[in-house]
């Protein structure tokens, strides 16, 4: 039976949301800070709304939706800017659960909201084809699983100012679930840039909690392990998101 909502009569657990291959309707407010951005060490503040849509298919498969419409405050010395960043949507298939393995495949549309200003945007549209997969691990405990998301970023047009994008994401993840609907996450996006041959390889943990069944909060930190193609140094995001 398709999960088109938060949680599974047959679960002992409050369903976190953090699972690209169990979607679920839903809408988040986020707020994130960055210290290095890009080349120009800049700072930034994120306010990101985002919603998602669990959309039942024939034989069990589902459809997940997602959009994000992100608001950048950027700051480096002598240049601030304050705009709407890059916007995205993003469209998973995900398949039946055989035994314990679910798998997705689908593809994220980025488009160059953030305008010319690529401290803050990267001015391109973008088409980034993904492919996912997760193991269950529920014998640790209840909704405990890993898994993995690939994708490759190329650029399809945009201003001409802005550089080509050719970049593949590698987006491992882990959730534990912990007693009285805590959860730890992790789920570090790395990047390989195909024109400079530099990686960004992060660190990554999120700790959260179900405040009722259709709240989730949650607090996620990342620092840069590798920092060659400049993403950003370190990331803070807190997150609070309501389920239908």
């Amino acid at each position: 039976m398709l999960l088109a909502s938060y949680t599974n009569p047959k679960d002992s657990y409050s369903y976190n949301g953090e699972d690209v291959t169990r979607p679920v309707t839903r809408v988040d407010l986020r707020a994130k800070g960055q210290t290095g951005v890009t080349h120009q060490n800049g700072k930034d503040i994120i306010f990101t709304l985002r919603s998602d849509a669990s959309i039942p298919l024939v034989r069990d498969w589902q459809l997940g939706l997602r959009a994000d419409a992100p608001v950048e405050l950027y700051y480096s010395p002598g240049h601030n800017a304050n705009h709407m960043a890059d916007s995205l949507f993003q469209a998973f298939f995900i398949t039946p659960t055989y035994d314990k393995w679910t798998f997705g495949v689908g593809a994220k549309a980025i488009f160059p909201t953030g305008g010319k200003n690529l401290s803050i945007g990267q001015g391109k549209y973008q088409i980034l084809p993904s492919v996912a997969f997760k193991y269950d691990l529920s014998e640790l405990s209840a909704g405990t699983y890993v898994g993995s998301i690939v994708r490759h970023a190329w650029s399809v047009a945009g201003y001409g100012s802005a550089p080509f994008i050719s970049q593949t994401y590698i987006q491992p993840f882990f959730n534990f679930n912990l007693p009285s609907d805590w959860f730890l996450n992790s789920s570090p996006e790395m990047i390989y840039n195909w024109i400079t041959g530099d990686w960004f390889v992060p660190f990554d943990l999120m700790i959260g909690k179900m405040v009722t069944k259709k709240i989730v909060l949650s607090l996620e930190y990342e620092t840069a392990l590798v920092y060659d193609y400049p993403k950003y140094r370190t990331q803070l995001e807190f997150r609070i998101g309501v389920f239908f």
